[in-house]
């Protein structure tokens, strides 16, 4: 009997030992690991939409001047308002991950003016913060190097549809209107003379119809009213003949 028991226990014990053996595979194949360019696309749509309020230091400046510029990731671009104000248009930027993790994200682009040269844009973003690098051509013998460090970043707050979706519905609600009315003018000025006389004639016709009805009507009473009389008549006349 004890045997019996430990030999259902042991069958017992590996079986649920396959079970849980079959569900851990099971688990890491529903866990694959991401491809870098999945990571690279998931970083580049955490970054679109923010605002960076950066500060910027000027290489060869020896003192501790510093300006202060904001980067706008948006649409897949970037502008810079300092850069902008010079003349520069945003761009677009590339994407790449570092790190043993690939928990740094490396963005790129370059921006171009035809007044004000070329400007070369390098940053990092590790834990929220951003550091980096500005290279400014102003032409061939000109360039302005800068550091900056993000100092705060803001999400772009997407604004709601549905106040602009209304006015909008109103707009083309009022010109529907207002087409309509130019329809139902045209369609007036449309119509056949012919139809115009028959709408014009129906409520006399409506009129005759029942004064004819009334004329029946009334024929009909006068020969219910009139027929005993003439019976008399026909009577006496008969009488008279016969007298005769």
């Amino acid at each position: 009997m004890i045997k019996k028991i430990s030999i259902c226990s042991a069958f017992i014990i590996l079986t649920l030992g396959l079970v849980s053996v079959c569900m851990a595979r099971e688990k890491e194949k529903d866990e694959e690991p991401r491809t870098e360019q999945e990571m690279i696309s998931e970083a580049k749509a955490g970054l679109n939409n923010t605002v960076w309020q950066i500060e910027l230091k000027e290489m060869s400046d020896k003192t501790d001047k510093k300006e202060s510029d904001t980067l706008r990731f948006e649409n897949n671009k970037i502008i810079s308002e300092k850069l902008s104000s010079e003349g520069f248009p945003s761009s677009g930027y590339t994407v790449r991950l570092k790190g043993k993790d690939k928990e740094i994200v490396v963005w790129e682009t370059m921006q171009t003016s035809e007044e004000k040269g070329i400007a070369f844009w390098r940053g990092q973003i590790s834990s929220e913060n951003m550091r980096g690098v500005l290279s400014w051509h102003v032409d061939e013998k000109k360039k302005k190097d800068y550091t900056f460090v993000s100092l705060g970043k803001e999400m772009i707050s997407e604004e709601p549809e549905e106040s602009g979706t209304q006015v909008e519905e109103g707009m083309v609600g009022d010109k529907a209107i207002e087409s309509e009315k130019k329809i139902i003018k045209e369609e007036v000025k449309a119509v056949p003379d012919e139809v115009e006389d028959e709408a014009a004639e129906s409520p006399v016709q409506e009129e005759q119809e029942v004064v004819e009805v009334k004329e029946e009507s009334v024929k009909k009473i006068v020969a219910q009213e009139t027929e005993p009389l003439k019976k008399e008549e026909k009577k006496k006349k008969k009488g008279l003949f016969f007298n005769r």
